[in-house]
């Protein structure tokens, strides 16, 4: 008897889940019945459809046993379609004889199987049944098969559009005749789409957002995605095309750091750290969409005139350009050098006004300028004089033009303790010498003669002094001369030929001394601010004549941090950074 049972069932779910087509298979069986005895001994094979499977005793040594094959369709299922699973299920509907120990046997037959009719094929389809095929399963006559067959299927079954199953029971010796039902239900899914994507827009202008290889194809993709239908199982290619232009001016790159690493992400969620990416499709790839993750790479310029520097630590000198990926960072640093008799002093690199480290992260192309801070070279100085007379101090002139002012100090240590240093003079440029009129030189060497003295010079350029030189001399007061006061008059031989302004110490805890001179008269006012703007002291605002001028800032009453000292005169605005530090 050949039965068709064919229906389609459509089975809907969400985005998160392919859909899916189940399609119960038309099949038609063949049944063969040996009818065999001892005494005497014969044997017949004819068909018969009177049971399905089983042992019947019909006599005294005489028995039937019953064995089917059925021939399955495989056809439903569309060509490129990726199965699910394959269920067959199986069970008994017509028991003769009610012991639920007997067992039945399913397997699965060579698709060569001789399925003819004729009476002349029953034995050997018999034979096949019971001597060849692979098991599939068995279950008792009282419970019920139901597996998931998919892996015995083959792709020559699926070409040869069937399979055949083979069912008999275990050899009971007891009676066992039984009708079985055998059911072969495919679920297989339909296409799911899936969307392809960069995580930045192109340089295009037309909204894209650059390319990606699919399956070994470039391909540009629109603003929304490219749209992709895969079936689930089907092996897709992803490769991220690195070295692309977005359209804020930055290259992207594929990045295989450990900072920044570039990735392929579905949904957000990461998934893959390669450039090409390969995988079957899932069954849960519906609706989502994958991103190739290319991180920006920003392109920083180096620039030291006339100078080497190391990024990196590699050496280089005048200028360079170097590529960062975003969020990683850089060394840079630039050596302390000196020229025409200043000494530059390395802070940072400067871009935008802003005065970075020598560790940098950058966050969008820049260009950096080495800054420094200049001040002049350690004044070398020498005394002069002789027993009984002031006290000399002697200089060669700083060779830089800008260098224009010197500052003179003096500590004593009595009792073997120093004094707070004391500013005792200011030269200008090419004079070259101070006499101290507070104190006579002595060949006499104890604490209590015990000097100390430096000489500063001012670097105009910039408002900065050379450092401290303390070298000792001996001397006794000195008190029927000329005052210092005097001895710097002398000394001043020329008025200022420009403004500057400049303190020190700096930084300073809570006092320092700001110093500044005006090439012709007029109104001055010199003012602080904190780092906020609001005005913390006037400390000049008045008519003044041309020439060298210092006026004390006292801090004691501030907090520590940045203060702003601005000069206004005669058109001339000049600011200064005061550094107080407690």
């Amino acid at each position: 008897m050949t039965k068709y049972l064919l229906f389609f069932a459509l089975i809907f779910s969400s985005l998160i889940f392919p859909q899916t087509v189940t399609i119960n298979e038309a099949q038609t069986k063949y049944t063969v019945c040996n009818f065999y005895g001892t005494s005497p001994e014969f044997s017949a094979f004819f068909f018969d459809s009177a049971h399905d499977l089983g042992h019947y005793n019909v006599a005294s040594g005489k028995w039937k046993d019953w064995a089917s094959c059925y021939k399955i369709s495989l056809g439903g299922v569309p060509t490129g379609y990726t199965i699910k699973n394959i269920k067959l299920t199986a069970y008994i509907t017509q028991l003769e004889y009610t012991p639920n120990n007997f067992v039945a046997n399913i397997k699965k037959l060579p698709n060569n199987t001789n399925l003819s009719t004729e009476s002349s094929n029953a034995e050997p389809l018999y034979n096949t049944i019971s001597q060849t095929g692979t098991s599939i399963g068995s279950f008792n006559y009282g419970d019920t098969l139901s597996q998931d067959i998919k892996s015995s299927i083959t792709s020559s079954d699926f070409s040869d559009n069937y399979i055949i199953l083979g069912v008999e029971d275990a050899g009971s010796s007891n009676n066992s005749m039984a009708k079985i039902s055998i059911s072969l239900v495919i679920t297989y899914y339909l296409p799911i789409d899936m969307t392809i994507d960069n995580n930045f827009v192109d340089n295009s202008g037309n909204g894209t957002h650059g390319q990606v290889s699919i399956d070994g194809t470039t391909q540009t993709i629109p603003s929304s995605g490219i749209s992709l239908t895969r079936n689930v199982g089907q092996n897709l290619t992803l490769s991220a095309i690195s070295s692309q232009q977005d359209n804020q001016g930055y290259q992207r790159t594929w990045h295989t750091g450990a900072v920044s690493t570039s990735d392929w992400t579905r949904n957000g969620a990461s998934r893959n750290p390669n450039q090409t990416y390969f995988f079957p499709v899932a069954e849960d790839d519906g609706g989502k969409t994958y991103i190739a993750n290319l991180r920006k790479l920003y392109n920083l310029t180096f620039s030291n005139p006339g100078n080497s520097f190391y990024v990196n630590g590699n050496y280089y000198t005048n200028s360079t350009s170097v590529s960062v990926v975003e969020q990683n960072s850089l060394t840079a640093t630039a050596s302390n050098y000196t020229s025409d008799g200043i000494e530059y002093t390395f802070n940072g690199w400067k871009s935008d006004g802003i005065t970075y480290g020598t560790t940098i992260t950058p966050t969008a192309n820049k260009t950096f300028t080495a800054d420094y801070t200049g001040r002049p070279v350690v004044v070398s100085f020498y005394f002069g004089g002789v027993l009984n007379d002031p006290i000399k101090v002697m200089w060669t002139d700083n060779q830089n033009p800008a260098v224009t002012q010197y500052y003179i100090y003096r500590k004593q240590k009595p009792n073997g303790v120093y004094t707070t240093p004391v500013h005792i003079g200011t030269v200008n440029k090419g004079v070259g010498y101070f006499e101290d009129y507070d104190f006579s030189l002595t060949n006499t060497k104890n604490y209590d003669t015990w000097l100390e003295y430096t000489v500063q010079s001012y670097y105009t350029t910039e408002g900065t002094y050379s450092d401290d030189g303390w070298m000792t001399i001996w001397g006794d007061v000195f008190a029927s001369m000329q005052n210092n006061a005097l001895a710097m008059t002398k000394a001043e031989i020329e008025v200022p030929t420009e403004y500057s302004i400049g303190n020190y110490p700096n930084p300073f805890n809570p006092t320092t001394t700001i110093n500044y001179q005006l090439p012709k008269d007029g109104m001055v006012t010199i003012k602080v601010y904190d780092i906020i703007g609001k005005e913390v002291a006037v400390l000049v605002n008045e008519q003044k004549s041309a020439g060298y001028y210092k006026v004390d800032f006292n801090a004691s009453t501030l907090t520590s941090g940045v203060y702003i000292a601005t000069i206004q005169a005669s058109g001339f605005n000049k600011s200064i950074k005061l550094l107080l530090t407690k």
